[in-house]
């Protein structure tokens, strides 16, 4: 009781320090200590859920200022400050706020107050909220609902370094460009790390062998390694449109080049779609539902089905144990997409939407054609291709050291897992050449900074969308 009771006092002045600081940087001048409330809101389904529900990195969202994570006990306490809640009058009653866990109550989901002294455990599991329940419930005003340009958060790829300013301001920013310096010190060390490449016997056995890397990884890991993508929500509202709002006056992204706008402008056109009745959707690489959880838990639609495959039997298994895999509305399976012919539960021309997260990177280069016909085999006509993934140059390419290349932009991590870097081009031929049209295709540049230790990072993703014509 007195951990939890310093947890708290803690809480309460880190969200004081917090408040104190945002007045500084309004004012340019120290503030007077200003009165705020504070008020525990609730527990929900698990820590993770939490995190990515309230997208809260501290002092990233105006509305939710504080959120501490209780390990010990899987319960999440969401502290929120009036000064920075902009319509806390409509915040639902709050019962027994003398108790340290207080749930909301909500017409569709009831629960019990828990009681001081209690199991910790069982009064989380009694005490379930989704993320998008607690948003609603809460009546918090996100970058999903905020129609007021003065008060809304900057959407996602919108933080923009302006010139000569603080770069350690922050801890990412958007839309950084390069100069022809950094791109030739880039493509150095590309160079360098590539001159020398792994023989033949090693390039057989990373790719004969690669389910049982992915299944060690896996074994190692469990479901603890990739965080869920809720920001896919984002990036792509195609998966949810009943959920994101679409931003026609800022599309997306700021674009460097002509063609990144008119990709830009494109995407606010994404939303019309052709799940008329029944969306059903594919994810390759699913991994252990890191994509295909957050899509459960936000698209609420009855008509939606989502199948996942993966190349691991481990990752599908781990997979099928989570509380949230719900086979009426998901069927996850083993699948090498890389195979001649696919074993599917779905026929041909049967899909809306294919998502491909970070997973066509993994694939030996020479047998990616294979996988965006087979991609389009699987589609309905106007359906589309949701792809993200590793950039050239990106950070993670330019910290392979030598000995780790397998061929040109194709490298082996040091847990036998493969990893490729792309182009725009790349993606762009590999797609195009398959009769798929483009619809975006830019690449992601984000200035990473660690404050601490004063360190620039420089990441690089390819994010597209291919549809095939109607």
């Amino acid at each position: 009781m007195l951990v939890l009771l310093t947890r708290r006092r803690w809480l309460i002045q880190r969200a004081h320090d917090y408040n104190e600081t945002r007045r500084e940087r309004r004012t340019g001048d120290a503030a007077t200590p200003a009165s705020f409330d504070v008020l525990q809101l609730a527990v929900v389904r698990n820590a993770r859920s939490a995190a990515a529900a309230v997208d809260c990195r501290w002092g990233e969202m105006r509305e939710v200022a504080l959120m501490k994570i209780l390990t010990q006990t899987n319960l999440v306490e969401i502290l929120l400050i009036k000064n920075h809640f902009n319509n806390f009058n409509n915040l639902p009653n709050i019962r027994n706020e003398k108790t340290r866990l207080v749930p909301l109550e909500n017409s569709a989901s009831h629960a019990e107050i828990p009681k001081e002294g209690g199991n910790s455990r069982k009064q989380a599991q009694a005490c379930r909220f989704t993320g998008a329940e607690l948003l609603n419930m809460a009546g918090v005003t996100t970058i999903m609902d905020n129609d007021d340009p003065e008060t809304r958060r900057p959407q996602f790829g919108m933080r923009n370094l302006p010139h000569d300013g603080n770069i350690f301001q922050h801890n990412a920013w958007d839309n950084v460009a390069w100069d022809e310096e950094q791109e030739k010190l880039a493509q150095q060390k590309v160079d360098e790390n590539s001159t020398v490449t792994m023989s033949s016997e090693q390039l057989f056995k990373y790719e004969t062998e690669a389910d049982k890397y992915w299944d060690k990884f896996y074994g190692v890991h469990n479901n603890g390694f990739f965080k869920d993508r809720h920001w896919l929500l984002i990036e792509f509202p195609e998966l949810a449109p009943n959920t994101v709002k679409q931003d026609t006056e800022r599309p997306m992204r700021a674009a460097f080049t002509d063609e990144d706008k008119k990709c830009g402008e494109k995407h606010i056109k994404i939303l019309d779609l052709p799940c008329k009745d029944n969306c059903r959707i594919l994810e390759i690489g699913c991994g252990v539902g890191n994509t295909v959880f957050p899509i459960l838990m936000y698209n609420t639609d009855p008509k939606l089905f989502i199948y996942c495959c993966d190349f691991s039997a481990k990752a599908i298994n781990i997979l099928q144990q989570n509380p949230a895999y719900n086979v009426d509305r998901c069927k996850a399976f083993v699948l090498d997409v890389t195979q001649e012919m696919w074993t599917t539960p779905f026929e041909p021309e049967s899909l809306d939407i294919i998502v491909l997260i970070f997973v066509l990177s993994a694939i030996h280069p020479e047998k990616m054609q294979h996988v965006v016909r087979q991609m389009y085999r699987y589609l309905k006509s106007g359906g589309i291709i949701l792809f993200r993934d590793y950039g050239r140059h990106d950070l993670a390419q330019l910290r392979f050291k030598k000995g780790n290349c397998l061929g040109e932009n194709f490298y082996v991590r040091g847990d036998g897992t493969r990893v490729y870097f792309f182009s725009q081009e790349d993606i762009r031929k590999l797609f195009t050449s398959n009769d798929f049209v483009e619809e975006q295709n830019f690449m992601d540049r984000r200035l990473q900074v660690n404050r601490g230790k004063q360190l620039k990072m420089y990441r690089m993703w390819v994010q597209a969308k291919y549809r095939k014509p109607s």
